[in-house]
C-alpha cells in the first residue's frame, strides 16, 4: 500500500512540475508581451511629442498667416491632413492599449488559476507527508518488535 501511495505521490508531483513549467513559460510570454507594450507606448509618446512640436509650429505660422493668406490656406490644408494622421494614430494607440489591458486581464486570470492549483498541490503534499509519517511510525513499531 505504501509503495502504491508513493507511486501516486510521485506521479502527482510530476504533474505539478509540468504545470509549473507551463506557468513559467506563460509568464515568460507575458513578460515579452509587456515589453512589446512598453516599447509601443514609448513610440506613442515620441510620436505625440512630434505632434505637439508640429502643432506649435502651426500656431506660430498662423500668426504670420494674416499677411500671406494664400500660403496660409495651403499650410492649413497640410495641417489638417497631419492632424487627421495624428487622430488615426491615436485611435490605433487606444486600440492597442485595449488589447494590452485585455491581455493583462488574461494574465491575471491565469495567475489566479496557477495559485489555486499550487494550493491544491500543497494540500496534497501535506496529505502525502502525513501518510508517510504514519507509514514510518508503523514500520518503526514493526521493526522494534512492539507489534509482535
Amino acid at each position: 500500500v505504501c509503495n502504491t501511495f508513493l507511486f501516486v505521490c510521485n506521479t502527482f508531483l510530476s504533474v505539478c512540475n509540468t504545470f509549473l513549467f507551463v506557468c513559467n513559460t506563460f509568464l515568460s510570454v507575458c513578460n515579452i508581451f509587456l515589453s512589446v507594450c512598453n516599447t509601443f507606448l514609448s513610440v506613442c509618446n515620441t510620436f505625440l511629442s512630434v505632434c505637439n512640436t508640429f502643432l506649435s509650429v502651426c500656431n506660430t505660422f498662423l500668426s504670420v498667416c494674416n499677411t500671406f493668406l494664400f500660403v496660409c490656406n495651403t499650410f492649413l490644408s497640410v495641417c489638417n491632413i497631419f492632424l487627421s494622421v495624428c487622430n488615426t494614430f491615436l485611435s490605433v494607440c487606444n486600440t492597442f492599449l485595449s488589447v494590452c489591458n485585455t491581455f493583462l486581464s488574461v494574465c491575471n486570470t491565469f495567475l489566479s488559476v496557477c495559485n489555486t492549483f499550487l494550493s491544491v498541490c500543497n494540500t496534497f503534499l501535506f496529505v502525502c507527508n502525513t501518510f508517510l509519517f504514519v507509514c514510518n511510525t508503523f514500520l518503526f513499531v514493526c521493526n522494534t518488535g512492539a507489534g509482535t
